[in-house]
């Protein structure tokens, strides 16, 4: 009999007289002791319907707003399936992530209303349970969504649902700067309060995909927890967690467990063919979209809560601002269009198709690094990046503009109309560049 773990991991990551060095330390002592036996192999086939997020209050950011983190992972399939909707068909009106096949708007995956409430949330599969149906995990976002004005509406009304049948761990934040993650499962829910500084010393918190207050070796996504507490920590301590560096979190390439760092592994040019696995990093196979939500001020209006999306995995999509608006609108490259599909999510499927271009078994575990970066800067990673400067250059001009004269619905949805005309003719030059078309 082995034993995984010397102590209990939740200790370590709330002592706040503990380095963050030296909590990654303690979570690769774990790591290696899952590696040894052949239940992690069981538990890991699981670790596609996995996320990673991070909860961080106004003590943590540069500028003093809130703010949410999350890399979405699904099924392989979910990078075409998804969109991002408005929906007001309860008491706040939300704008959010979306099954495109779903008849009915039952789940929502991450998103935030009209009062500047917001939510994320990750698979904790140490506090599943078997009851209650009813409070699935996208179940309860929506209606979080569609009732809550605060973090402690949210816990009331969490009371009125336990037990949960899924566990999971739902980030929030408000307009009055409160954030905080909600550990949800079998038998009820437990807080965690990012302003509290004995639960959160510097402010934020993260979580992969078990729970502080459940059995991390039931749970899975440790290497994906080292990394991203390495970056919010790297983050805090240069000037506070914003909201570029969080996006930068969703395109990392760098592994928490290995280090393996693949910028540093870049192959000459496209040509030189280097397959590389790539399994564990932040953004993975099964990563279906991203998203960083800037939450606001206090004295600020709620509805300048901003959605900084991916619709679709990181490394192929470009990042969009998103605000809820009078007009009910969003951009058409992230919603359904004519044919009942997601212009975004069809050029997602076509670009990871071409970046994992191994097929077969278990092949999809290997991402030909040479299309994604590369010394001649051609890869798909690459221009991308170069395709979104304006995207987010226009977003902050317009944020800031907001701030400081108020809300104009007409630039907004002006600025919408733009992207989607800008993504999509850039789209279809990077297609042409590596012979590439969308997916029909």
């Amino acid at each position: 009999m082995i034993c995984l773990i010397s102590h209990d991991p939740r200790n370590t990551y709330n002592n706040p007289t503990m380095t963050m060095t030296k909590k990654i330390q303690t979570y690769k002592h774990l790591v290696y002791g899952w590696l040894m036996i052949p239940m992690f192999f069981a538990i890991h086939a699981t670790d596609g319907l996995s996320c990673t997020t991070v909860v961080a209050s106004g003590k943590a950011t540069v500028d003093g707003r809130p703010l949410l983190f999350k890399t979405a992972d699904g099924s392989a399939d979910s990078l075409r399936t998804n969109i991002y909707i408005y929906n007001h068909s309860g008491k706040y009106a939300y704008i959010g992530c979306a099954r495109l096949n779903f008849p009915t708007v039952n789940s929502i995956f991450y998103g935030q209303n009209e009062k500047g409430f917001a939510m994320v949330n990750n698979t904790a599969h140490d506090l599943d349970g078997t009851t209650n149906p009813n409070a699935a995990k996208g179940n309860i976002i929506r209606l979080g969504l569609e009732n809550c004005a605060t973090v402690e509406e949210f816990e009331q009304m969490l009371q009125t649902i336990k037990p949960f049948v899924y566990g999971s761990n739902y980030g929030c934040i408000d307009a009055m700067g409160n954030a905080a993650y909600f550990e949800c499962g079998k038998d009820g829910y437990k807080k965690y309060d990012a302003n509290d500084p004995k639960v959160a010393p510097n402010g934020y918190l993260v979580r992969t995909n078990w729970a502080m207050s459940g059995n991390v070796n039931k749970g899975t996504g440790v290497s994906r927890f080292m990394m991203i507490s390495k970056l919010a920590e790297q983050a805090f301590a240069s000037g506070g967690i914003s909201v570029s560096r969080a996006i930068s979190w969703g395109r990392c390439l760098q592994h928490g467990l290995t280090h393996t760092n693949l910028l540093k592994k870049m192959p000459k040019n496209e040509q030189h063919e280097t397959p590389i696995h790539f399994t564990d990093f932040i953004p993975r196979y099964t990563t279906g979209g991203m998203v960083v939500i800037q939450g606001v001020l206090k004295e600020e209006n709620p509805l300048l809560t901003t959605s900084w999306l991916a619709m679709g995995n990181p490394l192929v999509t470009p990042v969009i601002p998103l605000w809820i608006t009078t007009g009910k609108k969003l951009p058409n490259y992230v919603g359904k269009d004519c044919n009942g599909k997601c212009p975004m999510g069809e050029w997602a499927m076509t670009l990871k198709d071409y970046i994992w271009e191994y097929k077969g078994g278990e092949c999809y575990n290997y991402i030909a690094l040479n299309r994604l970066v590369n010394k001649k800067h051609t890869g798909i990673l690459q221009q991308l990046l170069r395709m979104e400067e304006p995207i987010l250059a226009k977003g902050r001009k317009l944020l800031e503009t907001s701030r400081e004269k108020g809300l104009n619905y007409d630039d907004i949805h002006e600025f919408y109309q733009w992207v989607d005309m800008y993504v999509d003719s850039h789209y279809k030059e990077l297609g042409k560049t590596h012979n590439l078309e969308k997916r029909k």
